[in-house]
């Protein structure tokens, strides 16, 4: 008994479809005789009528905590407001110090909320999960395209320093043969500068050569009469002239 107590049983009754036990084949006659004859209809009208769902305000708890505001931690008022803020009919539903009564229309509005409760919350959670997902997807796709874009600036940076490397060593090199083609123009100035200057002291050189040959080459006459001109020679011939005297 306590075993019984502790479970909720159902009893099940066995209907027959048809008298000749055929499969698939529903004689409708048949299956109202026995329904009627057991008392079914008469039962399902008589729960129909009175409050045939009854539950305590635990179980009502545990089966509606979805719907509650405060889930399990529910209590017996939190209960009672939960009923009166739903569009439920006052007749259908009674409160009792201990359970809750319901009709089966009632508690076929609650299963509905509670269904549709049910399904939020699993959208909920798959919309949840699916974003999870996604968000991987995307964190996954953002490493690859931060990778491939890191790779491609590299790459786009060797091609880069390539460029600037060879416009470097090209400016170098131009640099050079301007310098070298600079030093070369001042060197060929000056060559022709001192090639000139050299001519020039030459030149005179060679004139004043030229002039003193020229002045050897006299005949004896012209240089005898510029050598008595000079002074010394005067007094040369004086002397000599004076020295005779005296020997004589």
């Amino acid at each position: 008994m306590d075993t019984l107590n502790q479970a909720n049983p159902f009893f099940i009754r066995c209907i027959k479809s048809n008298a000749n036990k055929i499969p698939n084949e529903f004689d409708e006659e048949t299956v109202q005789r026995q329904l009627r004859y057991t008392g079914m209809l008469e039962t399902v009208r008589i729960r129909q009528a009175g409050f045939n769902v009854r539950l305590t305000y635990e179980e009502f708890i545990q089966l509606y905590r979805m719907l509650l505001p405060k889930g399990l931690l529910s209590s017996q008022s939190d209960v009672r407001d939960f009923l009166l803020t739903l569009n439920l009919n006052r007749d259908n539903y009674q409160l009792g110090t201990t359970k809750v009564f319901l009709r089966e229309s009632e508690k076929i509005k609650l299963d509905i909320e509670l269904h549709q409760q049910i399904i939020t919350s699993i959208t909920t959670i798959q919309k949840w999960f699916r974003a999870c997902l996604e968000r991987r997807k995307f964190l996954r796709l953002k490493n690859a395209i931060v990778q491939i874009q890191s790779f491609w600036r590299m790459v786009s940076a060797q091609r880069l320093a390539q460029v600037l490397r060879a416009r470097t060593e090209a400016a170098l090199h131009i640099q050079a043969a301007w310098r070298v083609y600079k030093q070369h123009s001042w060197f060929k100035k000056l060559k022709s500068c001192v090639i000139t200057f050299q001519a020039y002291v030459r030149g005179n050189n060679a004139r004043k050569k030229f002039i003193e040959l020229k002045k050897r080459k006299r005949p004896l006459p012209d240089r005898i009469q510029e050598a008595k001109k000079i002074p010394e020679y005067k007094e040369l011939i004086y002397d000599k002239v004076y020295a005779k005297d005296s020997e004589e």
